[in-house]
């Protein structure tokens, strides 16, 4: 699904610690955990840096 695909891909970034996911109700939140444990093969991580490098625009680094 779009969501596995979107937490797997977060998870995946070096720079990322956490995944901060919201959930209603306590399904939500099962499935949102359950979405994230896996790995996406290399060709789908290359697909989605791709898009994100057209997407993310300006950004500040906060880190010294």
């Amino acid at each position: 699904t779009m969501v596995e695909l979107a937490l797997r891909w977060l998870a995946s970034q070096d720079h990322v610690d956490s995944v901060i996911i919201g959930a209603s109700r306590p399904e939500h939140l099962e499935a949102n955990l359950a979405a994230i444990d896996g790995r996406l093969d290399d060709a789908t991580l290359e697909a989605c840096d791709g898009v994100w490098q057209t997407l993310r625009g300006p950004h500040f680094r906060y880190n010294r």
